[in-house]
């Protein structure tokens, strides 16, 4: 599982996100999809 869902203040500086959205649109980049919370079901 790839992303993550803002629980808290703390997550308004995460440098996690700013890192994947680097990536968002990049094909078969494992965060192609950005920080969006993914399920990778073929990495199981």
């Amino acid at each position: 599982m790839t992303g993550c869902t803002k629980v808290g203040p703390g997550c308004d500086n995460c440098y996690a996100e700013r890192f994947a959205e680097r990536w968002r649109g990049i094909p078969g980049h494992p965060y192609e999809q950005g920080f969006d919370l993914t399920l990778w079901s073929s990495r199981l």
